[in-house]
């Protein structure tokens, strides 16, 4: 066999998978639209995960463009380049070429007037996984209420809901909690892209801003991200890969706790629960033994480097998706975490007792309603899993009107 029949035979594997869906930014770069912000000075809101579907930036893609004037950049949570941990602070830097990064993540949260300066248009351009609490979408928001502020057109370059666009799952949010890891009221997984939840955001809370969506060709809704053949980014140190987002959903409320490790501090971060005190082959079993739509569990044991239960040998259990088309993340995540009060009451309570107001637990579920059902009941896991359930019911009706896709 000769060498480049060896060659292209290694390639074809690669080649059929090449992705036949286009995102926002491709469908954004042609001449047409070119045309119509030449001479404009544009501020990009954007960061490692904005790629095009060969892999290449967002930024290094319109700085190409002769017609086009990128004045600067605007960095979320983790940083431009994706490498700090959630809430960690980040500072302004610079891109090649003198090009400033301002940090949307350090001493504000929102672009402000002097930061705005220079800047006749913003196009937003960041991979999101789909969950409330996570803090790409409140920044998309808080640049959109800054934008019709200040008269600025502000362009949401379009990516897939790495869940998939149909399911939709967990609790609302009250008002009384809204914070930047939980700006809109929406369900904890929403089943929306970025462009979709700008819409409902202008719409549903009047902003009034001059948007512009450059949406995706050949994205479907049933398929969640690993299905679409994109490259995937990770979209901060503990999103390693595609299907992260499912396991960030079902544990990242219960991470926040502080009474058990979710996997942060290994390989596996959020596909994990575990601590020192929980016997993993019984948590296990009583979890199988609810037949819970597209998952199960099996015993697991790990020491974890960061974290609640930093550097101890933890006993419990990894989650396996076997269906990502049925699975139900804050159904299963209510469920590990009612069980866990049944089955160790003293940990679970005392670490409840433990905290003060408007706690991190409250703001991501976007309500204290389940702390409270987790502190007075024995059995809580079906008492928290249909009030989230009863607190979305309607919320399809609303979302309907603003799907694009």
């Amino acid at each position: 066999m000769s060498k480049i029949y060896k060659v292209f035979l290694f390639l074809f594997p690669l080649l059929s998978l090449q992705s036949n869906v286009s995102l926002g930014i491709d469908t954004f770069l042609s001449k047409e639209n070119i045309k119509k912000y030449k001479g404009k000075k544009i501020g990009l809101i954007s960061n490692h995960t904005a790629i095009n579907k060969s892999g290449t930036l967002t930024i290094d893609l319109l700085l190409k463009e002769k017609d086009l004037t990128i004045t600067k950049i605007f960095a979320p949570e983790h940083g431009f380049y994706g490498y700090k941990n959630a809430g960690e602070h980040v500072d302004n830097a610079v891109y090649r070429k003198g090009l400033p990064i301002l940090s949307l993540h350090g001493a504000t949260r929102r672009p402000t007037k002097e930061m705005l300066k220079d800047v006749d248009v913003l196009i937003f351009d960041i991979q999101d996984i789909g969950i409330r609490s996570y803090t790409y979408t409140s920044t998309l928001f808080y640049c959109m209420e800054e934008a019709a502020k200040s008269q600025i057109d502000l362009i949401v370059l379009d990516r897939p809901n790495p869940m998939g666009g149909k399911m939709y799952d967990g609790p609302m949010m009250d008002k009384d909690f809204r914070s930047f890891i939980g700006y809109i009221n929406v369900p904890y997984c929403h089943g929306m892209t970025a462009a979709e939840l700008a819409l409902f955001f202008n719409q549903e809370y009047d902003i009034k801003c001059s948007l512009t969506a450059y949406l995706m060709k050949n994205w479907d809704r049933n398929k969640p991200f690993k299905d679409t053949h994109l490259l995937w980014v990770p979209t901060s140190p503990h999103i390693p890969e595609a299907d992260s987002p499912f396991y960030c959903a079902t544990t990242g409320c219960i991470g926040e706790l502080g009474v058990v490790s979710i996997g942060i501090g290994t390989s596996l971060p959020f596909k994990l629960v575990g601590a020192p005190w929980i016997n993993a082959k019984k948590l296990t079993t009583v979890l199988n033994t609810q037949a819970l739509p597209g998952v199960i569990f099996t015993p697991f044991y790990y020491t974890p480097s960061q974290g609640a239960m930093k550097n101890m040998l933890c006993h419990g259990i990894k989650i396996h998706i076997t269906d990502s088309t049925i699975f139900k993340p804050c159904k299963t995540g209510n469920m590990i975490l009612g069980i866990l009060k049944s089955l160790y009451p003293d940990k679970i309570t005392s670490a409840i007792s433990r905290m003060r107001k408007n706690h991190l637990f409250d703001k991501a579920m976007g309500s204290d309603k389940y702390l409270s059902i987790l502190m007075k009941e024995d059995f809580p896991a079906f008492k928290l899993i249909e009030a989230e359930e009863k607190d979305h019911a309607s919320f399809g009706q609303t979302r309907d009107k603003y799907l694009l896709y």
